[in-house]
């Protein structure tokens, strides 16, 4: 092992000694709590509904048991990504009530499979915490109206698709810009897959029990936008929305939302592939340095995720290293921590903590205020950097008059006009590629 990895095992491991590089940490006084305790609450809520309603008890049984399991299978994936999951907010809050009170609307309220009020929780769950949860809950949520209520695989396959769109659209869901073409998008989508499941007619369900099946998926929609609002408008007022990141103040909406999925964990896919140990001690989200960040400034903390994983992906797009793109993310903006010239308190601090030197280069590159980029590498971090907090001010202050796609390809034209990328040698089809990861990667908006 070389000197600067044994610092660096010092340095950011917890308790500061050298040891091997930690794994995912659970909250060992919480974590046990949730997953013991949502799977009964469930099944509680669950079988409450039989008993007043004084159903068969097989019925009602057969109801509990099923809620027991597939609550079991959720609270499975809680638990393991537990330590990224209480990042956010409220989130244990919010995935015990959003799946509770998701049960209620879909077995006391009648017709469930044109009423989906149900929806809503795997959908609040999918924008404030964890998208791959919130489809879960949504999965769980559907096969129960499927086994307990309706029988009908036509209907369970209907609220799965929808499941899905609602999940992936979740991000244009919170947006005043994006939520009317998200909206018509799923719409659409429920029409179309009604249309193919009833044989291309429409004569097996009532015009009347198909438009309030619209109406409460819009319903949806606009609840989920308005409680998404509430919730990062609560954070703003309580201190933890705002921070000046990259020269734009950006609220907590804005640096947690996440085309980007943070959740996902990209420093275990890194180690899987041999990456060298110093960085699997940077990539560890829970070392000391990034821990040190987060309690400086929860804002501060979200935007180096975000910069991070999408500059990772983008790595990964060109064959670039995943592991140095994603260090470089991480940490380009930590000398904030210290003082107002973060390059060169992030340099300090980079070689107190003994960082390799490619990656003291990214930070030193990064913003083109120095050098140039001279690495791919620093030529992704830069990039992501720079169309993040760019699509953010400009949404921020310009009433969304450019669409995102416009943006990017205006800062890839101007950086290549600049010569920004001379000294990095990047190949034109890496270019390009890189161009259309970016594009593909935000939602594109029409122009207002």
């Amino acid at each position: 092992m070389k000197t600067g990895d044994v610092k660096l095992e010092k340095e950011l491991l917890p308790g500061g000694s050298p040891s091997k590089a930690p794994a995912k940490k659970e909250d060992p006084g919480q974590a046990p709590v949730i997953v013991t305790l949502f799977p009964l609450l469930s099944m509680l809520v669950a079988i409450l509904p039989g008993i007043l309603k004084h159903s068969p008890g097989t019925e009602t049984v057969k109801t509990g048991i099923l809620v027991l399991i597939l609550t079991g299978i959720a609270s499975f994936y809680i638990k393991y990504y537990y330590g990224q999951l209480q990042v956010k907010k409220l989130a244990k809050t919010i995935i015990i009530l959003g799946y509770l009170v998701s049960i209620c609307l879909l077995l006391y309220i009648p017709n469930p499979e044109y009423y989906n009020f149900w929806m809503l929780g795997g959908l609040l769950v999918a924008i404030l915490v964890d998208k791959k949860l919130g489809l879960l809950l949504h999965f769980n949520l559907s096969f129960l109206l499927g086994i307990a209520i309706t029988m009908n695989v036509g209907t369970v396959l209907q609220v799965l698709v929808m499941g899905v769109m609602l999940c992936f659209l979740s991000g244009a869901l919170q947006s005043k810009s994006t939520i009317i073409y998200a909206a018509i998008i799923l719409l659409s989508m429920d029409i179309t897959v009604a249309f193919v499941i009833n044989n291309f007619k429409f004569d097996r369900i009532s015009n009347y029990d198909y438009l309030l099946s619209m109406l409460s998926l819009l319903v949806v929609i606009l609840l989920a936008f308005l409680i998404s609002g509430l919730y990062y408008s609560m954070l703003a007022a309580a201190g933890d929305g705002t921070d000046n990141v990259g020269g734009t103040v950006l609220s907590a909406q804005e640096v947690g939302v996440t085309s980007v999925r943070t959740e996902e964990e990209p420093y275990a896919a890194m180690l899987s592939q041999g990456t060298r140990t110093d960085y699997s001690l940077l990539c560890d989200l829970n070392n000391v340095l990034l821990q040190r960040m987060r309690d400086y400034s929860e804002a501060l903390y979200q935007h180096a995720l975000r910069i991070g994983d999408l500059s990772r992906r983008a790595a990964k797009e060109i064959g670039a290293d995943e592991a140095l793109a994603f260090a470089g993310g991480l940490y380009h903006e930590m000398g904030k921590m210290v003082g107002k010239n973060y390059i060169e308190e992030g340099l300090f601090l980079a070689e107190e903590y003994g960082f390799p030197g490619e990656l003291k280069t990214i930070l030193r590159e990064h913003n083109i205020k120095y050098e140039k980029p001279s690495s791919v590498e620093a030529v992704i971090v830069m990039l992501a950097d720079n169309i993040v907090t760019t699509i953010e001010y400009i949404e921020k202050n310009d009433d969304h008059k450019f669409t995102e796609q416009k943006i990017i390809e205006n800062i890839f034209r101007m950086r290549l006009d600049k010569g920004t990328f001379d000294s990095a040698n990047i190949a034109l089809r890496d270019y390009k590629k890189l161009k259309e990861f970016f594009v593909s990667d935000f939602s594109v908006k029409q122009e207002q």
